[in-house]
């Protein structure tokens, strides 16, 4: 007791959730800084509420963003190289300490080994700096106040009117799409705000002739740089504002690969590679002899700064007499083909699969995408006759284009563990179901589509589903015979440990500018495994774990070669278009060198060894010969 206060009581849980409700009801309504905003989810569930910054909050940080980040300041790149992580996980920023292996989600991690740090440290070391193309291209849209390359308009989206004595479902309906624009508002503002970061910090770090990155990585040996607002695993407006602070001569490989990173960054990367140069050789012709500066065509490109970029270092090549020798600063990506999906078809050897995530070589990509949507096409076609759910999706699922897009998220996700209500959920907040004829519900619609994939991806993915199928039951006997978390070594030696544990949940009532509210608050304060969470996580994190070994494997390859400069983001590859080809044959090795250990019997003798049972027997594998994937030319593409 001290001037009549009492010292060291310690808040429950449940009661620090009620005083920060408290202060924060204090601050919306005492500041008018803040609107409470509707998000909708799943089928069935109510609308959750969400604070967002209001127009005046917006417009004022947008004055201040300058001050703002030095009174809160975000992680930002370095200007000298980042301590280099030792055994004793001290490493990355000089002033900064944070751990080496991070966890939101799980209890506990494992243990780092030697090639993960000589892998993260050698990522920390290298060099990029800012692109001044894409901060002017930037700068010039952002001034505009339109929306456009992945920058958010200036202005929120209007709300329509609720209609007046409708049907119920006119209401319902209306209600849907209100709670979608006012979500979507509530993200365009925060996008702003995003916006507003990375412009500011590639100002701040323009006139550096090099920035550096901190890695650290998350329990299954994934490698993540520090959550800057630009950084190498950002957005193509983040991750576009960089490029390598060390040039490379371009050479006539290098001009070559140059040009099909143009093709993929402006949407055309179904073709050949030699079609994507074609391409490139027609985009930039015209270019040539005028200002590149004045040429807005980039803007609709798939990844519209990275085709800025692109095109702004062709053009300066083509400025010589023999563009070839550009010496040219450009990080080159080349994308895994649904990655998730190619190391899970490795796995099963499954030859449908693998040859269209391109494990196998061809003379034009495959397209698993494609095939699938292909493939829900004819299930519409053949239950439009009775039913009026697919005949609304009819006009959609027609165009190639549209059909693609449709599906590409939910057969994407598919490997890490998306289920149907998942897949309903990305249909409807992803808008497909928006404007479709017919006076269904986009309820109804979205779930029609969502079974649609499911039943398509049951008849192209055999293989690789029984893989995911055995890591789910395999999961769930070895948790329950153990009571222990899943723990598997990685291929390179990572020790991951999949924690999860049961939450508590609290409900608190609490009174918000739309009146009282009850508000959800779960808490770790259990030490029982979650088996029901361990087992539909396991898909995902394993999966993971795989692909963070064949990136770092290729990391310390290329090391072993000389190349130093490199841009790694799970499942896309960049470096110098000039070590495009070598990368390409490293990238294929690499991945057969992983596959042939056969991880998966690897992980079923651990498990074994610890549980000291035997497992049900690993599902049978197809036909696929891993060796392929050695010529697969589109395998990274």
């Amino acid at each position: 007791m001290k001037a009549g206060v009492t010292y060291g009581i310690r808040l429950s849980p449940k009661d620090k959730h009620r005083l920060g409700l408290w202060l924060t009801t204090c601050v919306v309504e005492g500041t008018g800084l803040f609107t409470l905003v509707k998000q909708m989810r799943r089928k069935g569930k109510s609308p959750t509420s969400c604070f967002a910054p209001s127009q005046q909050l917006a417009e004022w940080m947008a004055e201040q963003i300058n001050q703002i980040e030095y009174l809160n300041p975000l992680s930002q790149p370095m200007v000298a190289p980042p301590l280099r992580w030792e055994a004793e996980f001290r490493g990355g920023y000089y002033t900064l300490t944070q751990p080496f292996i991070k966890s939101k989600k799980v209890r506990s991690v494992g243990d780092a080994d030697p090639t993960t740090l000589e892998a993260v440290n050698t990522l920390q070391d290298v060099a990029l700096r800012i692109s001044r193309p894409a901060l002017i291209g930037a700068e010039e849209i952002w001034s505009s106040g339109r929306k456009s390359a992945g920058l958010p308009a200036a202005d929120p989206a209007p709300v329509p009117d609720m209609p007046e004595d409708a049907h119920p479902d006119v209401i319902e309906e209306w209600r849907m799409k209100a709670a979608r624009i006012h979500g979507e508002n509530a993200k365009a503002a925060g996008h702003r705000l995003k916006a507003m970061s990375i412009l500011s910090s590639a100002r701040k770090f323009r006139d550096f002739g090099a920035v550096w990155f901190p890695y650290t990585v998350d329990f299954r040996s994934r490698i993540y740089p520090a959550p800057a607002p630009i950084q190498p695993q950002g957005d193509d407006v983040s991750k576009g504002m960089l490029e390598f602070a060390e040039g490379v001569r371009l050479g006539e490989r290098g001009l070559y690969w140059l040009k099909v990173h143009l093709a993929n960054s402006m949407g055309f990367d179904k073709a050949s590679f030699d079609d994507r140069a074609a391409y490139a050789d027609e985009l930039i012709a015209p270019l040539i002899s005028g200002e590149i500066r004045d040429w807005r065509g980039w803007e609709d490109g798939d990844k519209p700064f990275a085709a800025l970029t692109a095109a702004y270092d062709l053009w300066q090549a083509y400025q010589l007499d023999d563009p070839a020798d550009h010496v040219s600063h450009i990080a080159v990506a080349m994308d895994g083909s649904c990655n998730g999906m190619q190391h899970l078809s490795a796995m099963g050897r499954d030859r449908i699969a693998g040859a269209e995530v391109n494990l196998t070589n061809r003379s034009l990509p495959g397209d698993i995408y494609m095939l699938v949507a292909d493939a829900v096409l004819l299930q519409v076609e053949k239950d439009m006759v009775s039913d009026p759910l697919a005949a609304s999706w009819y006009s959609k699922m027609r165009d190639p284009r549209k059909r693609r897009k449709v599906v590409k998220r939910g057969v994407m996700t598919t490997p890490y563990g998306v289920t149907q209500r998942g897949m309903v959920d990305q249909l409807f907040m992803d808008g497909f179901t928006k404007d479709l004829p017919g006076d269904h519900s986009e309820k109804a619609l979205a779930s029609y589509m969502g079974k649609a994939i499911i039943k398509a991806l049951g008849s192209q993915f055999g293989p690789g589903k029984a893989v995911m199928d055995w890591l789910q039951d395999a999961s769930r006997i070895y948790m329950k015979e153990t009571g222990e978390p899943m723990e598997w070594t990685a291929p390179l030696g990572f020790n991951a440990v999949q924690d999860y544990v049961k939450m508590k949940c609290d409900q608190i009532w609490c009174y918000t500018p739309e009146g009282k509210q009850q508000i959800a608050f779960y808490n770790p304060t259990s030490n029982k495994l979650d088996v029901k969470k361990g087992a539909n996580g396991i898909v995902p994190n394993f999966v993971h774990s795989i692909d963070a070994a064949h990136m770092m494997a290729v990391i310390l390859r290329l090391k072993d070669l000389g190349i130093l400069d490199f841009i790694g983001v799970h499942d896309s590859y960049a470096v110098h278009a000039a070590h495009v080809d070598t990368l390409h044959e490293v990238i294929r090795e690499e991945f057969v060198a992983i596959h042939e250990q056969n991880p998966l019997q690897a992980f079923k003798a651990q498990m074994e060894t610890r549980l000291g049972i035997q497992l049900p027997d690993l599902p049978p594998t197809g036909t696929l010969d891993i060796q392929e994937v050695r010529k697969a030319t589109y395998f990274f593409a």
